[in-house]
């Protein structure tokens, strides 16, 4: 699958562990990103303005992302489809990269659930689909098989002893990491 991660999953991401890191660590390893320069450039901007990251790491992850990411342009729509004029970028994105899933955060690209027939769906939905868990229908609305409708698990996974949220999912070294 394709997949266009949005800048908030990228920093969250790199910002620590769960759900975000085992997405992106699932992408890397089974999918393909696809990225921007406009993407790097919130990416680098967010890790030092909010993170307070040092430069030299944040080099490091740039340079990890165009190494292992698709580096696509976007095009600027004619109007707005969004409430927030910066996610029309990532909207402009889906047009030239005709990606599978746009993966976010962010509400104002949440609302909208399709653009062009691209479901947009959050970080835990899109662990959901990629396990198999639930599947997207064309209006964007989910659609959970009826093996879970009807025997729904007993008890959720946990950190640790499942794969809802793998502790590493791929070997690559992580260099941006103080561990």
């Amino acid at each position: 699958m394709r997949v266009i991660l949005d800048t908030n999953i990228i920093l969250a991401a790199f910002a620590g562990r769960g759900l975000a890191d085992a997405v992106f660590e699932l992408c890397l390893d089974k999918h393909e990103i696809i990225i921007s320069e406009h993407i790097l450039y919130e990416v680098q901007n967010n890790l030092q303005k909010k993170l307070k990251m040092p430069k030299d790491k944040i080099g490091i992850i740039v340079q990890y992302l165009r190494e292992f990411c698709i580096l696509s342009h976007y095009k600027k729509l004619d109007k707005m489809a969004s409430r927030d004029k910066e996610d029309d970028k990532i909207l402009g994105l889906s047009e030239v990269a005709k990606p599978d899933y746009i993966i976010t955060g962010d509400k104002d690209l949440l609302v909208l659930k399709v653009f062009h027939s691209i479901p947009i769906i959050t970080p835990r939905e899109f662990w959901e689909v990629s396990k198999g868990k639930r599947k997207w229908s064309p209006t964007g609305k989910p659609v959970v098989p009826p093996s879970l409708r009807r025997n729904p698990p007993k008890h959720p996974p946990t950190h640790e002893a499942s794969e809802a949220y793998p502790s590493r999912i791929h070997p690559r070294l992580k260099p941006w990491s103080s561990a």
